[in-house]
């Protein structure tokens, strides 16, 4: 810093009400050697460490198991045993995200359907239909299932008009990244994406004795196991 040069504030904040403490804390315990610059610079180092793991926190926000398994829960009432209205694109300029087959042909196949289950398979919220096909979504880093309230109009990206129970209900998937992906598939589509071969025992579901079986069969650390979905 060049001569002169006014400190900047946040190091001016520190130093106005934090060195006589630093000062105090260090003397008591070493009264040979106060250091005062040392202890300092570690409280400058510390707080910028609590300032980016607080950052990180506020700006993580990739959907994990329990947070679609919530999903699920949040929606499952006001779904199911209702029919499609129509399934459509929401007017949305963000980049597209994955939909198979196309909106399109998704609206011909499951107009009038009925959606008998919602539940979670993995970290995907599968809404399964009458006819055996499947809506399988994956959230992924900020995909949501909404009711109501989406945090932005903007990145509202496909609505599903349900009808049922005396009312007619939207269904919203809102995705600010368009990470997340929107599958319709058939029975035997389903069973390769997410059949034995492709996914193990759901966490929810696993018993004691087969997690025991799973981990003698693994060397790896025991995060890697976890986020081992097969």
């Amino acid at each position: 810093m060049p001569v002169g040069q006014a400190l900047p504030d946040e190091v001016s904040e520190i130093v106005s009400h934090g060195w006589a403490r630093i000062n105090a804390n260090v003397s008591s315990k070493h009264p040979s050697h106060p250091c005062p610059f040392v202890a300092f610079f570690k409280l400058l180092s510390l707080r910028k460490t609590c300032s980016q793991i607080e950052e990180s926190s506020a700006t993580r926000t990739m959907p994990e198991l329990p947070e679609v398994e919530t999903m699920v829960r949040g929606i499952r009432s006001s779904v199911e045993g209702r029919k499609i209205v129509s399934v459509r694109a929401c007017p949305c300029e963000c980049r597209p995200m994955l939909i198979e087959p196309s909106l399109v042909e998704i609206d011909l196949r499951v107009r009038g359907e009925k959606i008998v289950s919602v539940r979670r398979r993995a970290k995907r919220v599968l809404m399964e239909l009458g006819s055996g096909d499947a809506f399988v979504i994956e959230p992924r880093m900020t995909g949501l299932m909404l009711l109501d309230e989406p945090p932005s109009e903007a990145h509202l990206r496909v609505e599903w008009r349900l009808k049922g129970h005396g009312a007619t209900t939207r269904l919203w998937f809102w995705d600010r990244r368009g990470l997340g992906t929107i599958r319709l598939l058939d029975p035997e589509q389903r069973a390769e994406v997410l059949g034995p071969t492709r996914l193990g025992p759901d966490a929810l579901e696993i018993s004691e004795a087969e997690w025991r079986e799973f981990c003698s069969r693994t060397t790896s650390v025991i995060k890697v196991a976890l986020l081992d979905q097969k």
